[in-house]
């Protein structure tokens, strides 16, 4: 897999369809980041990047002003498996389930009694790999369902 973020801009894409056999837009993910993008998710006007390397972080870019905004330390691999949560926040899902806050960087919730999606290749898989528990994000609602062969545990964020 290709470990990097590429950001377009759709309206010069439509204007120009070979726009998107360019990069893209630039954008600047810290000074302090030098590590390949491992999963990525937008966060209202954010994109939100992971990385699992040497420092275990999250990248902050708010599309909005063009700009990074921080790198979130972290104690944990935050994964590949990422879904905003509204503007502020992140779920993680890989190893154990959790909430970080992207205005402090603290994790504001985790499930520990659930088990994490860590097994599970993003983007793609190869059919019949997966293994329970599968998941289903939908962010717009602020919720997320795990199931398992004998039960679906539906989470709904307020």
């Amino acid at each position: 897999p290709w470990r990097v973020v590429c950001l377009y801009d759709v309206a010069k894409a439509l204007d120009e369809p070979a726009y998107l056999g360019t990069d893209g837009e630039e954008i600047d993910l810290g000074e302090d980041w030098s590590c390949e993008v491992d999963g990525a998710t937008l966060a209202g006007h954010r994109l939100v990047c992971s990385t699992n390397e040497e420092q275990p972080s999250l990248s902050v870019f708010n599309l909005e002003e063009h700009k990074h905004e921080r790198i979130i330390q972290l104690t944990e691999c935050p994964g590949t498996n990422l879904m905003g949560l509204g503007d502020n926040h992140v779920v993680l899902f890989d190893d154990v389930v959790r909430v970080i806050e992207l205005a402090s960087g603290k994790e504001v919730h985790r499930w520990d009694e659930f088990e994490g999606c860590a097994e599970h290749p993003l983007p793609g898989f190869t059919p019949g790999t997966l293994k329970p528990p599968y998941l289903a994000k939908d962010p717009l609602r602020r919720r997320f369902a795990l199931g398992w062969p004998d039960r679906i545990i539906v989470v709904q964020l307020v």
